[in-house]
């Protein structure tokens, strides 16, 4: 699998919309060493966090985030906060079948929260996403909706 150089950064400047996707159509959610989460998008990555549709992670509405229930991923962004505006996400273009190459770096990375086709987790990865699955932050006090400058 040829990956190009990958967009790295972190998740507050992604949010912000503040850089040039170009034709990046993989991303990679990181938090200090450990893989999150593996995804694509056919269109636009931002968009395929922050827009209304039906498979967007996160709503910015009104400068308030809100999450669709549906989305792990999300949950987790906005359950972490502030901490998680400083990880890192990874913006990659490839050439090859973008279902393939999900495929193939869910299995080597090992994300906390991809559910398919990736390796058993271990007890330690389960007790990781179970920590971040409902928040390293004490400051939330909503966990459905989280203040931040909006993009």
């Amino acid at each position: 699998m040829q990956l190009e150089t990958p967009l790295i950064l972190t998740f507050d400047k992604f949010a912000k919309g503040d850089y040039d996707e170009g034709e990046r159509n993989l991303y990679i959610v990181w938090r200090r060493q450990q893989c999150l989460y593996v995804g694509v998008s056919r269109a636009n990555i931002w968009n395929r966090w922050f827009s209304r549709g039906i498979q967007s992670h996160i709503f910015n509405v009104g400068g308030h985030w809100r999450v669709d229930y549906s989305s792990t991923m999300g949950r987790v962004i906005i359950r972490n906060l502030p901490a998680s505006l400083s990880w890192k996400i990874e913006l990659r273009h490839i050439t090859q079948d973008l279902r393939e190459a999900e495929e193939k770096l869910i299995y080597q990375l090992r994300p906390l929260f991809n559910t398919m086709h990736g390796p058993a987790k271990t007890q330690r990865e389960i007790r990781l996403s179970n920590l971040l699955e409902y928040g390293e932050s004490a400051h939330i006090a909503n966990m459905g909706t989280a203040k931040v400058k909006a993009a």
